[in-house]
């Protein structure tokens, strides 16, 4: 195996941009928020069902953006960020709302590299190409129907924006894989990998994917369920192969690719603490939330800090969370939005542990 790339111990984790996520980040550790390169996939703006229209303006829905990124930072202020979530939209001014996000984040001196792909818009593409004449900077994101032929999806795009493999960020992203099919995956990714031209001068390489269902149905309610983490398996395995460059590893954290928006007049949601350890992601799942209500997640707790698998109060700003909620004198057991934060937090940290322990010296 070749020696390694000196970034390729980063983790790069999917995150769509919602308040759970933005605040883990937020309560990362000095040593995490170092290692980290995270893509934001920014959602779609929240429907009003009962009103059939959009609850905001797409101005006033990213008017905090660059706020929001600031408090979220990591310490190296760059977030990678892809629009394929959200219509290809125009701000009120004119701007593309990829150059506009570019700019509310320049303001804090933050980094935006824009996220593109072979399936972009001419509309996204002319945006780009503008933010590229005043900082040449991209992450190519490749999936599936590229991985036919990555070497031409590559080509293409080199040539589209002109610019040179030294200041892109390539990300190889298999988005939903499963236990069964790891060795599929393990093969297409070192095929892939070894022909992927200069490979060495590319700024940073990456594989994504992850093996988190898209919602939890497969557990039921009050047990506890384990879930294998199948990316991490196919990381490990790669890193036995002859690749001309080890990738670094990303995953969604702890969700799946697809993103859920339903009418939520008609969503029947559980109770539910995502945790992750060495090889699994255990899922406490309680009854529904519309029944049972929030203060069922004290007792969850109390089952979760019991279990061998949790890493102690001190491990991260989520543990610390999931041990004071697990106190019968917990008043504010919080809701969806503190339990994504919560195991977002610990699932970040714990990765950060994990690739640590691979790269020690």
């Amino acid at each position: 195996m070749s020696e390694l790339a000196s970034n390729d111990s980063i983790y790069v984790p999917i995150l769509k941009w919602k308040r759970g996520e933005q605040g883990a980040l937020s309560q990362l550790s000095s040593t995490a928020k170092r290692r980290l390169l995270p893509i934001i996939e920014i959602p779609p703006i929240p429907y009003d069902y009962e009103k059939a229209e959009f609850k905001k303006t797409i101005d006033s829905y990213l008017v905090d953006i660059g706020k929001a990124l600031e408090k979220a930072n990591n310490t190296n202020r760059k977030f990678m960020v892809d629009l394929q979530l959200l219509p290809d939209m125009t701000m009120r001014d004119g701007r593309h709302v990829i150059r506009y996000i570019f700019d509310e984040a320049a303001k804090k001196s933050i980094t935006v590299v824009p996220v593109v792909s072979s399936h972009d818009s001419q509309h996204y593409i002319n945006a780009v190409k503008g933010i590229c004449e005043k900082k040449k900077s991209l992450c190519f994101r490749m999936v599936d129907a590229d991985f036919g032929n990555l070497k031409n999806s590559i080509t293409t795009l080199l040539q589209l924006y002109n610019i040179g493999v030294s200041e892109i960020d390539l990300v190889l992203d298999f988005k939903y894989i499963s236990q069964s099919n790891i060795n599929t995956i393990v093969a297409s990714a070192e095929h892939n990998i070894n022909n992927i031209p200069n490979i060495d001068r590319w700024r940073m390489l990456a594989i994504c994917a992850t093996s988190f269902p898209e919602n939890l149905s497969i557990v039921k309610a009050n047990t506890v369920e384990q879930i294998f983490r199948a990316e991490w398996a196919v990381w490990n395995e790669l890193r036995k192969k002859s690749l001309k460059r080890l990738p670094a590893f990303g995953d969604y954290a702890i969700a799946n690719p697809k993103l859920l928006e339903m009418d939520p007049r008609l969503m029947k949601v559980s109770a539910n603490i995502r945790y992750t350890s060495t090889e699994w992601w255990y899922v406490h799942k309680g009854a529904s939330i519309q029944k049972a209500g929030f203060t069922q997640i004290v007792a969850m707790c109390a089952n979760l800090i019991a279990q061998p698998y949790y890493s102690g109060e001190t491990f991260s700003v989520g543990d610390k969370t999931i041990n004071d909620c697990a106190s019968p004198t917990c008043l504010k057991p919080g809701n969806s939005e503190t339990w994504r934060r919560v195991g977002t937090n610990h699932h970040i940290e714990f990765v950060i542990s994990q690739l640590a322990s691979h790269f020690a010296p």
